[in-house]
């Protein structure tokens, strides 16, 4: 029988937020190409949120 370790469900949940702030910053870069701008930045806000990192008010 092989041994497995189990995370604890904070460490799991943090990694889940990192790969899902990753994804969405890929899609900013996608449409950063296609300059469409506006998404691109809504979405590194997006981010930005999941990641829990405070971005600053819309101008």
């Amino acid at each position: 029988m092989e041994a497995t370790q189990i995370q604890p469900a904070a460490v799991g949940a943090g990694l889940e937020r990192k790969r899902c702030a990753d994804i969405v910053d890929l899609q900013a870069l996608h449409f950063e190409r296609k300059k469409i701008f506006p998404v691109a930045r809504a979405l590194k806000a997006v981010a930005q949120e999941i990641r829990g990192v405070q971005s600053p008010p819309p101008m």
